[in-house]
């Protein structure tokens, strides 16, 4: 928002955001295309054959890689960094 205020475009203030200090890895980026949907931890996990601990660990480490503290930022941030695909529009 500062960006936009001192004179720069919010376009140009979206692409300086910085992209995550490590790479996700196979496991997250699976987790991290089922968290747009309304499935739970356990869903996602039945979904991907894994546990529920291993989400939440994927979960907890996209977090950390993202820098953000909640699964709607980390939605959000993610499609930022193109690592999902925007949302569609109705």
């Amino acid at each position: 928002m500062l960006a936009v205020l001192h004179g720069s475009s919010p376009a140009a203030a979206w692409r300086s955001s910085p992209p995550p200090t490590e790479e996700l890895s196979p496991g997250e980026l699976r987790v991290l295309r089922y968290l747009p949907t309304n499935l739970s931890r356990p869903e996602i996990a039945g979904e991907l054959s894994v546990s529920t601990n291993t989400v939440s660990t994927h979960l907890r480490n996209i977090y950390a890689k993202l820098q953000v503290r909640d699964r709607s930022s980390a939605v959000r941030r993610a499609r930022e960094l193109r690592l999902l695909a925007a949302r569609r529009s109705r």
